[in-house]
């Protein structure tokens, strides 16, 4: 399988999260080339330049290279919790309280009541990161407003892992 750095059109797909989560995103990815394996499962991945040169070298066409941060579908970039992570200060994001990161990893939504602090400002439908009181990214929400009992949808969580029995 050989990785191939993005295209424009897959470029495109990538620049449409930084419209939801927020401007800083570029920063992310300063400095790493993005990669693709192009055939089939369609991976993204984002390695520093210097490993992207020590792959060249080796003459191999590798499985995966670098960091896991998401896969385009049907010409959408669909994130990754791995890319999320990557993002974490970067991005839009919701801190919860310790009670809900808890329910937050078996899956559940966010009550209103259990956000603590909001960075960015979100607007109806926005996907943004759910992070705990480490500022560790937990999941991946889509914001549903104030005015809802339910604040955040969890789209992807860290427990998926672990309930997917993986």
């Amino acid at each position: 399988m050989r990785l191939r750095e993005i295209n424009r059109r897959e470029l495109q797909a990538l620049r449409k999260l930084r419209e939801e989560l927020g401007p800083d995103i570029d920063g992310a990815f300063k400095g790493r080339k993005v990669l693709i394996a192009p055939e089939g499962r369609r991976e993204v991945f984002v390695a520093s330049r210097r490993a992207c040169r020590t792959l060249a070298a080796m003459g191999k066409e590798p499985y995966f290279a670098g960091l896991y941060i998401g896969e385009i579908r049907k010409g959408d970039f669909v994130l990754g919790l791995e890319g999320a992570a990557l993002l974490g200060q970067e991005a839009k994001r919701v801190y919860v309280s310790d009670e809900a990161e808890q329910l937050v990893l078996y899956g559940r939504d966010v009550f209103s009541k259990s956000v603590t602090k909001v960075v960015g400002e979100l607007q109806r439908g926005d996907r943004c990161l759910i992070v705990n009181s480490r500022s560790e990214v937990i999941g991946i929400g889509r914001f549903k407003g104030p005015r809802e009992e339910v604040s955040i949808e969890n789209i992807l969580d860290r427990g998926w892992y672990l309930r997917s029995g993986r």
